[in-house]
């Protein structure tokens, strides 16, 4: 079973959140779109409110439960889809398999890159500390180091927000998507396939280079839906939700 919540009328827009995290890390965004558009704010398997996958799974298999859910249970036939991290890489693998229904769409503080042999190596490391410390204690240490070292003492709220999500999840499904996560393919090829992506980094962003976003952006049909924001690490919808808002309904616009 796939949680959802939905509201607005209009186009319909996907929301899809990151990892450890659920379908409420985009409030203040779908406050905003659904004014305009059909927003589907999803819990992916396992978090939120959602049922878990049985035994182990890849992103792809996490994207092929979500358009089950939007087919046959929303009878969604297109859409445009955005996630935040793990949601941007469900994300494309929707794109890559479903084009039929996938109209475009958005990477937040994500990537459409594969991950190298150092950070395959910090997953499988991170997944054996996971089960061996639990999810609060691994969380505690985790998130504060998602938002850019200047901004956290202002967002103490946010971060602890960020934390309350994921605190009672269980260590293997943790551990399990660290481990689909390291092994999702490259699709920087959706990149100049699609004709409508929104591409919105975070300078701060420990988790990716200035190569990896050139890389990315140069690959884009139309560069000005590239965005890097200043002074913003990994959760851009706290770090800067105002920029978020701005420039995704601009993007929305465009098409």
């Amino acid at each position: 079973m796939i949680y959802s919540k939905v509201s607005g009328e209009g186009r319909p827009i996907v929301l899809l959140h990151g990892y450890a995290e659920d379908h409420s890390l985009w409030n203040r965004l779908a406050k905003s779109l659904k004014l305009e558009y059909k927003v589907i704010a999803i819990d992916l398997p396992g978090f939120g409110k959602s049922s878990r996958l049985p035994g182990k799974f890849s992103i792809d298999d996490v994207a092929t439960s979500v358009q089950k859910f939007l087919q046959e249970e929303l009878m969604l036939t297109e859409f445009l889809v955005m996630g935040h991290s793990l949601g941007g890489y469900v994300a494309l693998s929707l794109a890559a398999n479903y084009p039929e229904a996938v109209h475009g769409f958005g990477l937040i503080n994500s990537t459409a890159l594969a991950d190298s042999p150092e950070k395959k190596a910090n997953r499988l490391k991170t997944a054996d500390f996971i089960r061996k410390y639990k999810a609060p204690f691994f969380l505690e240490n985790f998130v504060p180091n998602l938002f850019y070292e200047d901004n956290r003492h202002a967002l103490t709220d946010e971060i602890n927000t960020v934390i309350e999500m994921g605190k009672d999840l269980d260590e293997d499904l943790l551990a399990d998507y660290m481990i689909a996560m390291m092994n999702r393919p490259e699709r920087i090829n959706l990149l100049s396939e699609y004709e409508h992506v929104l591409f919105i980094g975070g300078e701060k962003d420990t988790g990716f280079t200035s190569e990896d976003y050139n890389t990315q952006i140069s690959a884009l049909n139309n560069n000005e839906n590239a965005h890097v924001l200043h002074n913003v690490g990994h959760m851009s919808m706290f770090e800067a939700p105002g920029e978020l808002e701005t420039l995704t309904e601009r993007f929305l616009k465009s098409i």
